[in-house]
């Protein structure tokens, strides 16, 4: 009995989050790396992959209490396979993702996505190392996301500057680069990403599964 209400309890707090596309007023890579803006809000790389990476995003929002952050990795027909990453099979390894609000870095509390690969987890991309990161092996050309929650909502309301870095560092895999991807910010409660097989589970009445 205490499993099955701490179940329901658990499954009432996985409500859909409430996400709002930011809009990037600046971007750029290095390398020659182009990122274009499409009218989806995303960013698209082309150009040149160099081995390493970084892309760095600027928008602004005058969102209030932000909870936290989330990246689309996005599929598209000029990518290796579709993507979402620049590698020959779609992967990437995103090693670091910082934001700041008006120059003051944001600090991050946890990270979550909604597939990671084995010993490549989302929790890496804010280690502080330029060799561990995210990524999804075995599951390329498909669309992944990952969010990252702050410790307590921020942000009053009045435009605020963001500013993402996103790396791209490891050694050993190179050229594991973003190719397209979208960011968004949140005012809700947050709960951890979920994978789709299990987000599908909570769509059906307990008593029917």
């Amino acid at each position: 009995p205490a499993f099955t209400k701490a179940q329901a309890d658990w499954e009432q707090g996985m409500g859909v989050t409430a996400w709002e596309p930011l809009d990037a007023v600046e971007f750029k890579a290095g390398e020659g790396v182009q990122l274009a803006k499409l009218a989806d809000g995303s960013l698209l790389a082309s150009g040149p992959n160099p081995p390493k990476q970084t892309y760095t995003v600027t928008a602004k929002t005058r969102l209030k209490g932000i909870t936290g952050f989330r990246v689309e990795a996005l599929l598209d027909d000029s990518l290796p396979k579709r993507g979402p990453g620049r590698s020959a099979d779609g992967n990437i390894i995103l090693t670091e993702f910082k934001v700041t609000a008006d120059g003051q870095p944001v600090k991050l509390a946890s990270a979550s996505a909604d597939f990671q690969q084995d010993g490549w987890p989302v929790a890496h991309a804010t280690d502080g190392n330029p060799e561990t990161g995210w990524a999804w092996a075995p599951q390329f050309g498909k669309e992944h996301h990952a969010v990252f929650t702050t410790p307590q909502p921020f942000s009053d309301g009045r435009e605020l500057t963001l500013v993402f870095t996103l790396e791209h560092t490891n050694s050993q895999w190179p050229q594991h680069v973003l190719g397209k991807f979208r960011l968004s910010a949140t005012t809700s409660v947050q709960t951890p990403a979920l994978p789709e097989d299990v987000k599908k589970i909570l769509t059906v009445a307990p008593d029917k599964r």
